[in-house]
């Protein structure tokens, strides 16, 4: 098993009770045993000399355990895969031009054509700058969270009065716009448990579903469908949000550079390395305001179109997809 392979098992483990690592999560799970374990690996680390080392490691750990949970076992055994998974991952995710400029021909024959075509809607472009500065994003590979600016209640004004409401629930608004995108686009996309964030969050996945034939014309849903060889470790799943309001989406590469050269995005750690992660694999900051709260839909609904696309047959061109009834 590649080690990829092995990554994406420990990522997905948790979300299946026949996983081999099945118990022994859940009794590391318990707070005792968590206590004891760190307890006893600081005082090893004491005993050896390496006071420092195991002081950074703690704080490390607790500022881990305090970003929303997702991907791996929200406990210490989750924190060493995030940092055995750490020498693989990308520092460069806010770059400009994109890492793979370089070699740009490599990137196309794998990618296909229509991975440099836009597919946000007339309505979003040209898309404007975001305001302020970026959230703060910590250097975790595993789970990519914001601990700033996260999406927090906001008032919008009702269209028939003067008075305003509070909207108090982003993520609630986001996983009924998944809903409603798969509702109204059977055979393009399904909702399901998200397995890139270990089914914490809800996702939207390509219609043919995980473990169907990558680019072999095999495991074709109902619209004919294939997952794209790029999708790596994802296997169909394309976009989801988190408990702070972002949210990760795959988007074409010309779109993904859109995003992230105007401050909406930035890519994930482990995007564009090899057997992990595609280089649209971006990571959208959460809405703060409702026309925000538009653009993050219309982000989604590019994902649909591109991944659409990409699946469809050669020569089908960009794919159509309903708008969804909220």
């Amino acid at each position: 098993m590649s080690l990829p392979e092995r990554l994406s098992s420990l990522v997905r483990g948790p979300g299946s009770a026949s996983h081999p690592l099945h118990h022994l999560l859940a009794t590391l799970r318990a707070n005792r045993a968590l206590a004891t374990g760190l307890a006893a690996a600081t005082a090893l680390l004491a005993a050896a000399g390496l006071a420092p080392l195991a002081a950074r490691t703690i704080s490390d750990y607790r500022a881990w355990l305090a970003v929303d949970a997702g991907g791996l076992p929200h406990n210490f055994f989750g924190y060493l895969v995030n940092v055995a998974m750490q020498p693989f991952a990308r520092s460069d995710t806010r770059a400009v031009p994109a890492p793979y400029a370089s070699r740009d021909a490599s990137v196309r024959a794998l990618y296909g054509a229509e991975a440099y075509e836009s597919y946000l809607s007339s309505t979003t472009l040209p898309l404007p700058a975001r305001r302020g500065p970026r959230p703060d994003v910590p250097r975790f590979t595993a789970p990519q969270r914001q601990t700033t600016q996260m999406a927090v209640p906001y008032r919008v004004s009702s269209p028939s009065s003067l008075s305003s409401e509070v909207v108090d629930d982003i993520l609630e608004r986001q996983v009924a716009f998944l809903a409603a995108v798969a509702a109204a686009n059977p055979g393009v996309a399904r909702r399901a448990p998200s397995a890139a964030e270990g089914g914490y969050h809800q996702a939207l996945w390509l219609a043919d579903g995980p473990g169907s034939g990558e680019g072999s014309g095999e495991g074709k849903g109902k619209g004919g469908l294939v997952r794209p060889r790029w999708m790596g470790m994802l296997r169909g799943e394309f976009a989801h949000p988190h408990g702070e309001g972002s949210a990760h989406v795959v988007l074409s590469l010309t779109d993904a550079a859109t995003l992230i050269e105007k401050g909406w995005a930035e890519r994930h750690p482990l995007s564009g390395v090899r057997g992990f992660l595609p280089w649209g694999f971006v990571f959208v900051y959460a809405p703060r305001d409702e026309d925000e709260l538009a653009v993050w839909k219309d982000i989604v609904l590019a994902s649909v179109r591109f991944v659409a696309t990409a699946a469809a047959a050669p020569g089908s061109g960009k794919q159509v997809i309903a708008m969804p009834e909220e």
